[in-house]
C-alpha cells in the first residue's frame, strides 16, 4: 500500500494562519521584513519558517530556515533575527514549539533511560522533515475540531520530543540545562510579568534568602530588576508578533502602567518599536495579516 505524501510547508502554513497561537505553539505573519536584536527565549525552542525565509545569528554562527527547514535553539540563548517574505506570495510565516520546563521533566522521566541510544549532540539546523509537518498539522486539526488544554498541548509536545530525539536532532531540546539562579528567577516572573514583583517574594518562593539570592545573582553579573524588564519585554515581543493585542493591551499585560515606557524600552531592547514591528504585517500600510488571539 503506498505511503501518503507528507504536507508540504506550505499546505501548514495555510492551515495554522486559521490557528490560535497558544503557550507552546507561536505563530507569526508579516508582509514586510523583520529585523531584530537581542531576542533570547526562556524555554528551549524548535522555530520553523514554512513561507519565507528566517535568518538566525547565534554568536559567529548563521542559520537559515526555509519551507520547513527547522531551527533548535537551547534555553537563554541570545540571537537576532530577519524574517523576510517569500517573493512568490509576498508573506513571511513562522512556527515556533516553545518547551516548558514541566515537558522536559515528563520527557525525561519517561524517556531518560533511553537516552544513551539516541544521538543527542548539539544541532542547530534540521532540514524540514515530513513527519514534524504531519505531526503539526494533526495537532492543529485536533484542536480545531476538539480543542485543547494545556496537558493535551503537552502531551502533543512529548510526542514530537521523542521524534525529534529518535532522528537526532534532541540534543539542544534535552540536555542544555543549567542551573543558573536567573533562570529559575525568569522561570517564576514568566507567570505572571505584569505582576508587581518584589525580591522577598521571589526569595519565598524559591525558599531562599534575599542575600543569598542576590550573591547569586552577582556571580551571575546581573540584577533582579534586569531580569523582570527582560521578561517583560520578551513577553511583550511575543504578544506583539502573535496576536493583534493593540499595543497599549500588550504594555498592560507585561506591566507597564506607561505605553510610551513600555514603546522606548522595547526599542532598545530589540532595535525595533511595538508600532514599527507591528506595521511589518501590513502591505502598504493597508492589508493586514490576520492572526488568531491566544485561547
Amino acid at each position: 500500500m503506498p505511503q501518503p505524501s507528507p504536507l508540504s510547508a506550505q499546505a501548514l502554513a495555510d492551515l495554522l494562519i486559521r490557528a490560535d497561537s497558544s503557550v507552546h505553539l507561536g505563530m507569526n505573519a508579516c508582509l514586510q521584513p523583520q529585523s531584530l536584536r537581542s531576542i533570547s527565549i526562556p524555554v528551549p525552542t524548535l522555530t520553523m519558517a514554512l513561507e519565507g525565509q528566517k535568518t538566525m545569528i547565534i554568536g559567529e554562527s548563521t542559520y537559515i530556515s526555509s519551507k520547513g527547514a527547522a531551527i533548535l535553539i537551547p534555553a537563554h540563548t541570545e540571537f537576532r533575527i530577519e524574517n523576510v517574505p517569500s517573493p512568490q506570495t509576498g508573506r513571511f510565516f513562522g512556527v515556533s514549539l516553545r518547551f516548558d520546563p514541566e515537558t522536559i521533566t515528563q520527557f525525561r522521566q519517561i524517556y531518560g533511560a533511553t537516552f544513551a541510544e539516541w544521538d543527542t549532540r548539539p544541532k542547530w539546523h534540521m532540514p524540514a522533515q515530513g513527519f514534524l509537518l504531519d505531526a503539526l498539522a494533526a495537532w492543529v486539526d485536533w484542536t480545531q475540531r476538539y480543542g485543547t488544554d494545556t496537558n493535551h498541548s503537552r502531551h502533543r509536545l512529548l510526542e514530537i520530543l521523542l521524534l525529534l530525539a529518535r532522528h537526532g536532532y534532541g540534543g539542544n531540546l534535552l540536555l542544555e540545562q543549567t542551573d543558573r539562579w536567573a533562570q529559575r528567577i525568569e522561570n517564576l516572573l514568566m507567570l505572571d510579568p505584569a505582576r508587581e514583583w518584589r525580591i522577598g517574594e521571589v526569595c519565598a518562593r524559591l525558599g531562599v534568602s534575599e542575600s543569598t539570592l542576590r550573591r547569586h545573582l552577582g556571580a551571575e553579573d546581573v540584577g533582579f530588576r534586569d531580569l523582570l524588564e527582560k521578561v517583560r519585554l520578551e513577553t511583550g515581543l511575543m504578544h506583539v508578533m502573535e496576536t493583534d493585542l493593540q499595543i497599549a493591551q500588550v504594555a498592560m499585560a507585561c506591566g507597564y502602567q506607561s505605553q510610551s515606557r513600555f514603546a522606548e524600552r522595547f526599542r532598545l531592547r530589540f532595535g525595533m518599536s511595538p508600532v514599527a514591528l507591528r506595521q511589518t504585517r501590513r502591505a502598504g500600510g493597508a492589508d493586514v495579516v490576520s492572526l488568531a488571539r491566544p485561547g
